[in-house]
């Protein structure tokens, strides 16, 4: 499943050198699956967020740059006060899996890391 509808990639200019390079950046993640799943959650959290939300998405820890972050480590959930790995107000995740929370913080739509492929149509 791609992550955006067609209509949504025709509106919005993309830098492509951008995206490959983050793509890029995504499949050197892929290549540490098999080690993902054998540490401890501690153990590559932090690592976690840097490899896919900082390298992949753009984003900017409060350890990287603390004057200047939009992605918190250990946010607690407002609705039910479970802690997320990361949390970017409508992204979440664990090592594996991403969601992407809509409207009312209660919806959302998941992705698997693991098994996420580029999508068949050229997407820019």
């Amino acid at each position: 499943m791609p992550l955006f509808k067609q209509a949504i990639l025709k509106t919005h200019k993309q830098d492509e050198s951008l995206i490959s390079k983050r793509w890029a950046k995504f499949q050197e993640f892929k290549s540490k699956i098999e080690f993902i799943k054998s540490v401890k959650e501690e153990k590559y959290q932090t690592q976690f967020l840097k490899d896919i939300f900082e390298e992949c998405l753009g984003f900017t820890l409060d350890s990287t740059n603390p004057n200047s972050y939009n992605l918190e480590r250990e946010k607690k959930n407002e609705t039910d006060s479970k802690k997320a790995d990361g949390m970017i107000y409508v992204i979440a995740s664990n090592f594996c899996e991403i969601k992407f929370f809509i409207k009312d913080m209660l919806s959302y739509q998941k992705f698997n890391l693991f098994n996420l492929q580029l999508p068949m149509q050229k997407v820019f």
